[in-house]
Parts: structure tokens; sequence; C-alpha cells
């Protein structure tokens, strides 16, 4: 179970990962991109509950997880990583330091404007980045 943010999910989603697939014998290197051999996951994950306490990132509805492998921000991924569930309750995030709230409320918007602004756009995609990036901008 993994509460928090995007860090904390991600990292949650990892250790069910490496948990069923080779566990302490294997190096997370094996699983990660760009650093690593970016080999796929022979198991299904564990099973992973995400519960976010921010509104940014959204790496509960994400199957990868981003790891700093040093200076670089690289993912291990897999369709496998997906959360079994999600719980969402805005009510978690009334607590957060304003300065997190405006964080994660730049980076939702972010996360809005990109697949809207890059090449590879589609009808889809402008749609659903719009109303996220009207959201975002109130």
């Amino acid at each position: 179970v993994a509460v928090g943010g995007g860090t904390a999910i991600d990292t949650a989603k990892a250790v069910a990962a490496l948990i069923t697939n080779g566990g302490h014998e294997r190096d997370i290197y094996d699983f990660l991109e760009v650093v690593g051999r970016a080999m796929p996951l022979e198991r299904r994950p564990c099973p992973f509950v995400a519960i976010p306490t921010t509104a940014g990132p959204g790496a509960e509805l994400t199957k990868n997880a981003v790891i700093c492998a040093g200076d670089v921000k690289v993912s291990m991924r897999n369709p496998l990583m997906l959360p079994d569930l999600v719980l969402c309750d805005p009510a978690l995030t009334l607590t957060m330091p304003r300065s997190v709230t405006a964080h994660t409320g730049l980076d939702a918007l972010t996360q809005c404007i990109e697949p809207y602004v890059c090449n590879q756009s589609n009808p889809v995609t402008d749609v659903l980045s719009l109303a996220g990036i009207k959201c975002g901008a109130r």
C-alpha cells in the first residue's frame, strides 16, 4: 500500500514488481530504461494499492515508476505495473502546505500541456488536454 505523492507511489510500484521478479537476487538496474538493461518483468507484481495525497503527478494511473539513478530520472516500465486498486479522496489534499498544493497543481497543468503541444497529439488527447488546462488555469 502506497500513501503519498508520486515518489511514494512509484517506489511502491517498483518494489511490488521487484518482489516477484527476483527480489534481492536481482539488481533494479536490470529493469531500468536508459541506465540499465530495460528487461521486461517475467511475473506479475505483487498486489498493490495506491492512495494519492497530491493532485499533480498522476503516478496512480501510469504503468511505470520514475526512479532517480544518480542525477538522472529513468523509468521502470511494464503494463503490469498499474495498481490493483486506487483510492482517491480529494480531502487528503486539504492538509498539504500551500507550497505543495501550488507545486502539484503546476505539475498537473504541465501534464496537460505536454500532450497538447507534442508532435503526436490527436483529437482525443487534445480534448482531454484542453479540459485539464482550463481546470488548471482557474
